[in-house]
């Protein structure tokens, strides 16, 4: 809008691995504080306790490591090599040898930070990319540039019509949904390479290379989550967005002070609405490219300059 402002959001994994939309809320400016004030309000909201069952992921926020390690203690922390290694391709370090030193220190140290086979199995998440963020700005793609108000209720409606589109999983005849079903598909393929050893009883001892090793137990059923059941996704999605009228209809509160407008903070140059790309993602290529295209004018039809730098002809003074 017109005072601008930064639109925080927390974003988590639904049921059938898809963003789950937990809280935003708009702030003035994308600093420290802001930050830290909203990730009190939401570990007071959620009521959470045992924090190691969580996993944060945030981009170019290195201030806020000290902050979620005092409000979630037992919080995992993990990096990513390939994102980090883009950041040095934005300053025009690409050299292999950069990558192969990169790599070499990922891997010289805090293993349980940066390798896969290393994270905590508590967590339940071995997500690496915020690609689910990224789909979430797409959603609000629209409502971005719109006033404040008319910002927030678009995002709301949006995220009622998703809630209800996900109680769909009370028309399943099986414990799966269809997308879960394609996954636990994958890996049974991929179980080939798994190899049990038979400890007593109805507990095993499974190998699957790379040097993981796990424990089955058919008694206690430690290796079986219901994170992905009907009956998880119709509990997630059982509460709804109650519907709300539009302002005219708002009653006014009593003895309510009058709200004053934030301070307008501009910043230089045009506000891009488009997403910044990779240094190496690939260029589109519907489109055909201006190199080696010679410009032509509309008005005098002569090449090197088009109707923008057309100055007119030069007249000669008669003699």
């Amino acid at each position: 809008g017109y005072f601008g402002g930064y639109l925080l959001a927390a974003v988590g994994i639904g049921t059938k691995s898809d963003n789950y939309l937990i809280a935003y809320v708009v702030v003035e400016s994308e600093n420290e504080a802001s930050l830290c004030w909203f990730l009190e309000l939401l570990l007071l909201d959620l009521e959470i306790v045992r924090s190691y069952k969580i996993s944060f992921m945030f981009n170019k926020q290195k201030g806020l490591v000290e902050k979620i390690c005092l409000l979630f203690p037992n919080a995992e922390t993990r990096n990513c090599v390939r994102h980090l290694h883009q950041n040095f391709k934005k300053v025009s370090f690409k050299t292999k040898a950069l990558k192969n030193l990169l790599w070499k220190a990922a891997r010289g140290k805090n293993l349980t930070h940066w390798l896969r086979s290393h994270f905590s199995l508590k967590s339940k998440s071995d997500m690496l990319v915020n690609n689910l963020c990224e789909c979430f700005n797409k959603m609000i793609f629209e409502a971005r540039g719109k006033p404040i108000l008319t910002m927030m209720q678009t995002i709301r409606t949006k995220i009622m019509f998703l809630i209800v589109n996900k109680k769909e999983a009370g028309i399943f005849k099986r414990n799966l949904c269809s997308k879960i079903k394609k996954n636990l598909a994958a890996n049974t393929k991929d179980s080939i390479s798994c190899f049990p050893s038979h400890a007593s009883g109805e507990r095993c001892q499974v190998k699957c290379g790379l040097g993981t090793q796990h424990v089955v137990d058919l008694v206690e059923h430690s290796c079986a989550y219901n994170y992905y059941a009907k009956e998880t996704q119709l509990a997630i999605y059982s509460i709804f967005i109650r519907p709300i009228r539009c302002p005219k209809y708002w009653e006014p509160l009593p003895n309510m002070l009058s709200i004053l407008s934030p301070l307008i903070r501009r910043s230089s140059g045009r506000p891009t609405k488009i997403r910044r790309k990779e240094p190496d993602e690939p260029q589109i290529t519907t489109k055909l490219t201006k190199k080696r295209v010679q410009m032509k004018c509309s008005k005098c039809k002569k090449f090197g300059h088009n109707k923008r730098s057309y100055r007119g002809e030069v007249s000669q003074n008669p003699l």
